[in-house]
């Protein structure tokens, strides 16, 4: 689980050391894009994270639209802008 990262280093390094063996994942408030203007990248998890059966996502901003069939092994995806309602 990544909880309030403020620094896109430290996921793509989380995600590029344990994304190919992470069956399920759960990210809580990335304030990346609302204070440095990057935004977490699907794409990139698709790579990196190959078996993912399980992805949650609260108060997380996506760079672009997705696809849940871009993540092959994915049976279960909930995401909420905000984890404060």
């Amino acid at each position: 689980m990544l909880v309030m990262v403020r620094d896109q280093y430290v996921v793509d390094r989380f995600l590029a050391t344990f994304g190919p063996n992470l069956h399920t994942l759960r990210i809580n408030y990335l304030p990346l894009a609302s204070e440095t203007g990057d935004w977490l990248k699907v794409r990139r998890l698709t790579k990196l994270c190959p078996q993912l059966e399980k992805l949650t996502l609260e108060g997380v901003f996506l760079k672009e639209e997705t696809d849940v069939e871009n993540f092959p092994e994915l049976r279960e995806f909930a995401w909420r802008v905000s984890s404060w309602v």
